[in-house]
């Protein structure tokens, strides 16, 4: 994911900054700026929308650095998206969710439920 570099120096931030951000360890994220690892659908979710751009610009399937469509009724009452992707009922949900959290608290607050949930997972 070369465009999560210059996206980061564009804001003056470190790898570290960033790892803080979505919950992850600094190693990871420097593997996901290097292309030797990806990131997982909750953290590109994050960073898309750290970054005000869409997925497929930080997976380089589009060279045009622009905000993800919003999606309109109609594509959320098919369950598809402007991208043709189908969505189910829960991911409907966590959407929401997410929006709901990082209007309400921000994204710092939305990591941190994140790393939480990742850390009930784990046990």
């Amino acid at each position: 994911m070369k465009n999560l570099i210059a996206l980061r120096k564009s804001k003056g931030l470190k790898q570290s900054d960033i790892a803080k951000i979505v919950g992850v360890s600094v190693a990871a994220y420097g593997f996901y700026e290097t292309g030797r690892r990806q990131a997982n659908y909750e953290t590109l979710a994050m960073l898309a929308d750290y970054f005000n751009t869409s997925v497929d610009y930080l997976l380089g399937r589009t060279e045009l650095n622009t905000p993800p469509a919003q999606w309109t009724e109609e594509e959320k009452a098919l369950g598809v998206g402007a991208h043709g992707t189908k969505l189910s009922e829960e991911e409907w949900d966590w959407l929401e969710l997410r929006s709901e959290i990082i209007n309400a608290k921000g994204e710092k607050e939305l990591s941190a439920i994140i790393a939480l949930i990742r850390g009930l997972i784990k046990k």
